[in-house]
């Protein structure tokens, strides 16, 4: 073979042979940079009761590509506690995708369920889909809940979203985050409508941990660090009157549902 050959096809093949190591670098990347968490908190308006909550999520790498975490959240609406606790167990790769299994428990006005189901994640660009599907349990039956949602970065530090669902009832969604850097505190809204119930309220978030933190991207930050954060709360209050005649009646009332998820 001679030197010019050999020149030229040293000269044709390296775009790709480095095309080739950015892929496999690419999919070395671990599904997550680092032991990290995020605390926060919203409050807003549900239906026509005032709402608030305190979350937290503890994400840490299990692997090269695998990561777990666990999130929760805790608060009150119309006096009333309601609670979940989740965990993730996933695969990703930071530059194109994430596929894993979700499970969560949850306490609130209509009793205890059980959520359990695939979850996934797809990058492109400025672009997010994020989704979750799967089988509800509890309250004497099983449903099907599943959420979708759609996020653009219109700069690294902020996204807007849209998103739709169902759980027991359908709903749809819209939302914004703006990240401050370096102090790894970001600002967040959601509103929310769904058969005859709607809510609207906001919030703060604190990033702790991993590496490039404090200043790091909110994208970078939700392609590199976190799992997505679903949290379900179904707004079915029971009150229960009785009154007294000649005889005892009592009224059972329901008022309509909506899920919240973030």
């Amino acid at each position: 073979m001679s030197k010019r050959w050999k020149l030229l096809s040293t000269t044709a093949l390296t775009p790709i042979v480095m095309l080739m190591g950015g892929g496999i670098a690419l999919a070395q990347a671990p599904a997550v940079s680092a032991p990290n968490m995020t605390l926060g908190g919203f409050g807003g308006v549900w239906d026509s009761s005032g709402f608030g909550a305190a979350e937290g999520r503890w994400t840490a790498p299990l692997g090269p590509s695998v990561g777990g975490q666990i999130d929760g959240v805790l608060g009150t609406a119309g006096g009333q506690l309601f609670g979940e606790l989740a965990g993730h167990y996933f695969w990703r790769d930071p530059a194109t995708s994430l596929f894993g299994v979700y499970s969560a428990w949850t306490q609130d006005f209509s009793g205890s369920t059980f959520r359990i189901g695939p979850e996934a994640e797809f990058y492109a660009n400025q672009f997010t889909f994020s989704g979750v599907a799967g089988v509800k349990t509890g309250n004497g039956g099983s449903n099907f809940f599943g959420q979708a949602k759609g996020n653009l970065y219109l700069t690294d530090d902020t996204k807007v979203f849209l998103g739709a669902g169902y759980d027991d009832t359908g709903f749809v969604s819209a939302g914004i985050e703006h990240l401050f850097r370096p102090a790894g505190l970001s600002a967040f809204g959601e509103i929310r409508a769904g058969d005859g119930s709607s809510a609207v309220w906001g919030g703060l978030r604190f990033y702790f941990g991993g590496p490039g933190m404090p200043d790091k991207s909110l994208k970078a930050r939700e392609r590199e660090d976190v799992a997505p954060l679903w949290l379900w709360v179904n707004d079915k209050q029971t009150s229960t009157s009785t009154s007294t005649s000649t005889s005892t009646s009592t009224t059972t009332s329901t008022s309509p549902s909506t899920t919240f998820g973030g």
